[in-house]
């Protein structure tokens, strides 16, 4: 972000940001407790805090500790996911374990505002297309699409087994499952429907065997780890 690296130094509650062409750190920011896997959008870099349930915000470009902001979120937070179009327009959300998830707004304006977001179940992460997203719950052979500007549910897609992991690439959800059945669920967000299932692994792990999908140019690439293998899908594949 901001041409530079950001680093999480969990024992010491801070992230360090490093100069890559200098070759060497050029600022320290003190975040909350245990901070852990740092986004960055909107022109900042936000860093959640595990155990404080804090979410601190820095400008990208700056070069002065103190113009950060914190923000209260959810305890435990797991997942952070850049919104366009929330509520209150471009957004970042939080989510945890609980299924609690905090929409903090990445607008100059109300920058910082948190609002709820209440769906009513057990959430592991959210994956966003535009102004759709879809839920992984924690449990259950299903996943739900969510308006992201209101938070509200518009449908329940079920598949084959659990949901554990997803990604978002080329106007579609990808959502790797686990348990009786290992399959890449491919999911249209406008139609809110199944375009395609893929097996990706055989190896019936109980929620340890396909890992999270990566993006390499057009085509989906699931490591299992069950199986040591690497399962590829293409994008000519998705009918």
């Amino acid at each position: 972000a901001g041409g530079r690296l950001w680093v999480v130094d969990t024992a010491r509650d801070r992230i360090e940001v490093v100069d890559p062409g200098a070759e060497q750190r050029s600022l320290v920011v003190p975040t909350g407790d245990f901070p852990v896997a740092p986004v960055a959008a909107f022109g900042r870099v936000w860093v959640p805090a595990l155990i404080d349930g804090t979410l601190t915000v820095i400008d990208e470009t700056t070069d002065d500790a103190d113009g950060r902001i914190e923000v209260t979120v959810p305890e435990r937070p797991k997942n952070l996911l850049p919104v366009e179009e929330g509520a209150t327009g471009r957004e970042i959300w939080v989510s945890n374990l609980d299924g609690e998830i905090a929409a903090v707004s990445a607008e100059s304006g109300p920058l910082g505002e948190v609002r709820g977001v209440e769906l009513e179940r057990s959430v592991n992460r959210v994956v966003a297309v535009g102004d759709r997203g879809v839920v992984l719950p924690t449990w259950g052979r299903s996943v739900f699409g969510i308006d992201l500007g209101t938070g509200s549910v518009v449908a329940e897609i079920g598949i084959d087994s659990i949901p554990v992991r997803g990604i978002a690439a080329h106007g579609l959800v990808w959502v790797v499952s686990d348990g009786s059945d290992e399959l890449l669920t491919v999911i249209d967000p406008r139609a809110m429907a199944v375009r395609a299932q893929f097996v990706v692994g055989a190896n019936r792990s109980k929620t340890t065997g396909p890992r999270q999908p990566l993006v390499v140019g057009d085509e989906i690439w699931v490591p299992n780890r069950g199986d040591s293998a690497i399962y590829v899908v293409h994008l000519d594949d998705v009918p």
